[in-house]
């Protein structure tokens, strides 16, 4: 039975993989702008009203292919599924031990008791994966990047003299990492008052005292095993973070990786709603979703359920560790996505032009996957309205015409005049 079990887990893990990679083929063909939105920002840019045509087989074929996932992992999980609330006591409990192990311990112990999560949470498996492999060329692979190369020229320069200033580092001690979770809790609580839109929707006490408890077991507590784990052995270069800051350069490579590749916001569509199918939705990403909307303290670097931050921890912690490499957490662009995070993860007090559109996902649970970013999910029609949106700056309408799907995009100045908003 046990063993039955596992290869039945490890060949729906198989089949989430091989349905990751068919479904982003799929989103391929769609026309650029759609899918990438450095393209769209273009096109907003010249602040005139444009069009944009997909073809509805494209989106039939994507909504069928779920379908199918949806229908296998049901029959599958209809005698093998748990309660979810024995999930996240369990898994918050294998969570703690590895705190423990952090800051007793070393990495070793602490990699091998975060990895009982896999027997617990077996579709968590695929969950996992798919994030590293939609947030690694989005926001690690420019910071290694920079960072090695970096390292290796002060390394040179060293030989011959290298002038003070560039050789100042920043020790990770655990004044810094207090330091480090004041700040957090800083940036989070000023969120509960306004963000820098507009103040913030009003939020209970016992709804913002649950966020706070349950954001620290499920976001703060993958800094605590981070930063537990490579105090003394990681020394932040403030030459490299300040140039890459300054300069962007660690982004530069990301968004070269994107054009080579799919933009992170297509990646991240495909990946969000595949968290929500059964099985994987249980064993990972209702960990985000455990309460109902949303606060800044539900936010991550990514917004996710720690289950589904195995790998990219390890992504982390690994090179910190071992070569000594400053985390891409505590890199200026980083920093400033969790920031964002934070922001999307709060509501707002004026929702217009989308500013709620993540905060909405919360609400709604099973609409809004592509995070702040409309055109692609009123297309899918997995949006909370699929007709009519807004977006900073313009109107969106969505219309069907058969066999391909019209996108109008009209400034909201105009859209006002011609009263279609």
């Amino acid at each position: 039975m046990v063993i039955a079990s596992v290869v039945a887990a490890l060949d729906a893990n198989g089949m989430l993989l091989r349905g990751l990679w068919d479904l982003l083929r799929l989103h391929k063909q769609l026309p650029e702008p759609l899918i990438n939105p450095d393209q769209l920002d273009s096109l907003i840019a010249t602040k005139k009203p444009f069009t944009l045509n997909a073809p509805n087989a494209i989106r039939d074929k994507y909504t069928a292919y779920m379908a199918r996932i949806r229908d296998r992992l049901r029959a599958q999980l209809s005698v093998t599924e748990h309660r979810f609330s024995f999930k996240m006591a369990s898994f918050f409990a294998i969570r703690l031990a590895a705190v423990f192990a952090a800051l007793t311990g070393g990495a070793v112990l602490t990699i091998a008791v975060l990895s009982l999560q896999f027997v617990l949470l077996p579709y968590s498996l695929f969950v996992a994966l798919a994030e590293l492999a939609v947030l690694f060329p989005a926001i690690f692979a420019g910071h290694y990047l920079v960072n090695f190369v970096a390292i290796w020229a002060l390394k040179a320069l060293s030989a011959v003299g290298l002038p003070d200033l560039l050789a100042y580092t920043v020790n990770i001690t655990p004044t810094f990492i207090f330091a480090f979770f004041v700040v957090d809790h800083v940036l989070c609580a000023s969120c509960v008052w306004r963000t820098p839109r507009c103040p913030s929707a009003p939020v209970t006490a016992a709804r913002l005292a649950k966020s706070v408890a349950l954001g620290f077991l499920n976001c703060k507590t993958y800094f605590v095993i981070l930063l537990a784990l490579v105090q003394g052995s990681v020394q932040i270069p403030i030459a490299i973070w300040v140039l890459d800051a300054i300069f962007g350069l660690s982004p530069i490579i990301n968004r070269l990786l994107g054009r080579l590749g799919m933009h992170w916001a297509a990646l991240f569509y495909t990946q969000h709603i595949l968290a929500h199918v059964p099985g994987v939705y249980q064993d990972a990403h209702r960990f985000h979703h455990a309460l109902h909307d949303t606060t800044a303290f539900d936010a991550h670097i990514y917004g996710s359920g720690a289950p589904e931050e195995y790998f990219c921890l390890l992504a982390e912690l690994l090179p910190a560790y071992y070569l000594g490499v400053t985390p891409p957490s505590l890199s200026y662009w980083v920093l400033d996505i969790s920031w964002a995070n934070k922001i999307s993860h709060t509501r707002k007090s004026d929702g217009g032009e989308g500013a709620n559109w993540h905060a909405d996902h919360h609400v709604y649970h099973s609409k809004n996957y592509g995070g702040w970013y409309p055109p692609l999910d009123m297309y899918m029609g997995t949006a909370a309205n699929n007709v009519d949106a807004m977006c900073p700056g313009y109107h969106i309408k969505v219309t069907d015409k058969g066999d391909t799907t019209q996108i109008d995009f009209t400034p909201i100045s105009q859209a006002k005049s011609l009263g279609t908003q």
